[in-house]
């Protein structure tokens, strides 16, 4: 999930969507994905969100961490 996220929110194969690549490492985060360099990748996308964008991102990635089989493909 958090490969594919930080494609997504960098655009690399699929429209740059920084809201749904957020919500994907996130949800590796939740799943126990855990390094320094992610830390750094998630807040770099997380400062492009707005306020709405940020909460809608934590409502998905809960959604996906839960049941990785509803992740959509880019």
């Amino acid at each position: 999930m958090y490969n594919m996220g930080i494609n997504v929110a960098n655009g690399r194969g699929a429209p740059a969507d920084p809201m749904l690549g957020y919500a994907l490492m996130q949800a590796a985060a939740e799943r126990g994905m855990h390094f320094p360099p992610m830390a750094v990748a998630m807040e770099r996308v997380r400062a492009e969100l707005g306020p709405r964008q940020s909460q809608t991102a934590e409502t998905l990635a809960n959604r996906f961490a839960a049941n990785p089989a509803v992740v959509p493909v880019p």
